[in-house]
């Protein structure tokens, strides 16, 4: 298989971009739009910017600071890790440092803290279910919120030895669990009821080891990012394994330490890869398309320990990084993005 386009850019853009970028997160300066791949390659993806506090959301012409009217004024992210969004196109980030879950409403630049170090102990990733209930791993236990931040009660007590992240199925009305320590994904329905659990310790095939993000597509199978085994493991929607994604190795298109994934409208897989710390991008049939980043990097078109990804429905990415303490945003270059803005 030949390497992605835009793996190795040429050194006249990179010095470009740099020059760009040089400003880090702050968008109180224009600048031109900057696609990926680059130049002659066909575009994919729009960087469209990243913040770590408040003042990288605010608006060019008005001071955010003046309309924060509630909770934490800094909102400065310390260890970012999970990221999901409520029905109300809220943004939701845990920062697992903090012990805060923060809210983020980006149309109008303002940022809250839902819920924090009071209620939380260990939290990493988080999801959405009916009626923006919010499901959050927890320490040794899934607490459920409503969209406030109030509780509403807890899943998995006694069960679960480590979650680390979570997905919920519409289709089912189900949430996915995996325990990285236990080696295996626990299925709950919204009540607290264990339906089913899959997996165990190992490297065969179905097994898993230290299994991370997790990420449904739409004939419902589940794609686990399988760390330690360094692939994407499927299993069906009654766990049965199905096949792999990727094995570990020094090409491209090898993974190091796949830590969670995502798929797009279009029904592409993308991978975060936090040792290489790079997004990996796959067609249907698991063919790497793209890479964007590689090596850690505090600069805005790489990543620094990526550590979740969220995808809206208009295929926008939100990219947690730990190291750099702070969210990507990029943008799928889908058809209907590019009717209303057209390179």
């Amino acid at each position: 298989m030949a390497p992605a386009a835009g793996i190795r850019p040429g050194s006249v853009w990179l010095l470009a971009l740099l020059l760009l970028f040089a400003g880090g997160c702050a968008r109180s300066v224009e600048r031109s739009r900057v696609v990926w791949p680059p130049p002659p390659e066909s575009p994919r993806f729009e960087y469209i910017g990243c913040f770590s506090s408040p003042l990288d959301l605010q608006p060019r012409k008005n001071s955010l600071l003046k309309r924060i009217s509630e909770g934490d004024a800094s909102g400065h992210l310390l260890a970012p890790f999970g990221i999901s969004e409520l029905p109300d196109g809220n943004l939701l980030v845990v920062d697992q440092q903090a012990r805060t879950i923060y809210r983020y409403d980006l149309e109008r630049g303002k940022v809250s803290p839902l819920v924090g170090a009071k209620v939380l102990k260990q939290p990493l990733d988080l999801a959405v279910g009916p009626e923006g209930t919010i499901y959050v791993a927890d320490g040794k236990r899934i607490l459920k919120l409503d969209q406030v931040g109030r509780i509403l009660g807890t899943l998995g007590r006694g069960v679960l030895k480590h979650p680390s992240y979570l997905a919920y199925s519409r289709q089912r009305k189900l949430l996915y669990v995996s325990d990285s320590l236990a080696c295996r994904i626990l299925v709950f329905a919204p009540d607290g009821t264990l339906v089913q659990s899959f997996g165990s310790r190992g490297t065969g095939p179905g097994e898993l080891f230290s299994p991370q993000g997790l990420a449904l597509d739409e004939q419902g199978r589940i794609y686990v990012a399988d760390f330690f085994n360094a692939r994407i493991a499927i299993f069906d929607g009654d766990g049965q394994y199905l096949r792999q994604i990727g094995r570990r190795g020094g090409e491209p298109w090898n993974f190091s330490g796949p830590r969670d994934l995502a798929f797009d409208s279009e029904g592409h897989l993308h991978v975060l890869d936090s040792r290489k710390h790079a997004l990996m991008s796959f067609n249907r049939e698991g063919r790497l398309l793209l890479v964007i980043g590689g090596g850690p990097t505090v600069h805005p078109l790489g990543f620094g320990l990526p550590t979740a990804i969220w995808i809206d429905g208009n295929d926008r990415f939100f990219i947690s990084e730990r190291y750099n303490s702070r969210v990507s945003i990029w943008q799928y270059l889908n058809p209907a993005y590019l009717a209303r803005n057209p390179l």
